[in-house]
């Protein structure tokens, strides 16, 4: 509600195509099974995510998890400039790497290292998608403090509407 982003995981490696897809078809299932499910998949528009997008998606498919595809992640800019939006969220203190049972993994120091070099340092995959999640982020609407009123459904209506019936009701 603050407009605050946490990095929940980050996963890093050398992987073909198939490493890839069950990379992140574990990656969905862990969240799935810890109660807070993934509901976006997003990767940079261009020939590998065409290439593996398919591979994924079977993955995804075979184990019954299912995902939005959001394809806006379209590459209009350099990673440097990708990057601005990330690096102010940075400094304002409205981006984090969030503490699961509060222990640090270890990737987050990698995360922390490349992103101090980046655009600098020898790696900047990391960075970079970063930078895509937080251009994700800002076509999602923010949490509210109370959730809006539960409206009736269909079976409420009817039920409501057979309660009160007359003779010359509806039905």
């Amino acid at each position: 509600e603050n407009d605050d982003l946490f990095t929940l995981a980050v996963r890093r490696g050398r992987w073909g195509t198939y490493e890839i897809a069950r990379n992140v078809a574990d990656l969905v299932q862990s969240f799935k099974d810890a109660g807070t499910p993934i509901q976006i998949y997003a990767g940079e528009q261009g020939a590998i995510h065409q290439a593996v997008w398919p591979v994924i998606e079977k993955e995804l498919g075979e184990r019954r998890l299912y995902v939005s595809v959001d394809e806006s992640l379209v590459p209009i800019q350099d990673k440097e400039a990708r990057a601005r939006p990330l690096q102010a969220r940075v400094q304002r203190q409205k981006w984090s790497l969030s503490l699961e049972n509060g222990t640090r993994p270890e990737i987050y120091d990698i995360v922390e290292r490349e992103m101090l070099q980046f655009p600098n340092g020898v790696n900047d995959d990391i960075v970079d998608m970063l930078a895509w999640a937080g251009r994700l982020a800002m076509n999602i609407s923010l949490p509210t403090k109370s959730a809006p009123p539960r409206k009736k459904g269909f079976q409420e209506k009817l039920d409501a509407m057979l309660r009160g019936k007359t003779s010359h009701g509806p039905m």
